[in-house]
């Protein structure tokens, strides 16, 4: 890999080089258009080189530190969708909606706490 700091940078020379001067086959034997469009050279450029693929998903979704106040909202919309699964299980009756009016009517701080209040 040319730029190994800038996988972006590495993804864009190895497309404009595949759309110059294009394979005949890809990886699985299929023949590879001889004008291909940006999208089918960005794919096969990412399927030849699993690495480069996941160096490139980093910069383009880089990974967040979460607050505590996002932590606990996440933990209470976890704690939230189990309580609505045990009560459909407990009452096969009852809608999603109407176990997440249930739990939104007996668990009024579990709510807040999702909303971020």
């Amino acid at each position: 890999m040319k730029n190994q700091n800038d996988p972006a940078k590495e993804v864009k020379r190895r497309i404009d080089d595949l759309l110059k001067n294009p394979p005949r086959f890809d990886k699985v034997g299929n023949e590879f258009p001889l004008k291909p469009t940006y999208r089918q050279a960005f794919d096969y450029v990412l399927d030849e080189d699993w690495e480069l693929a996941a160096a490139y998903a980093k910069t383009v979704r880089p990974e967040r530190e979460y607050s505590e106040k996002e932590i606990r909202s996440i933990a209470a919309g976890k704690r939230i969708v189990a309580l609505v699964t045990e009560k459909i299980k407990a009452d096969k009756s009852l809608s999603y909606s109407e176990a997440l009016t249930e739990v939104q009517r007996d668990h009024k701080n579990l709510i807040l706490e999702y909303l971020g209040r």
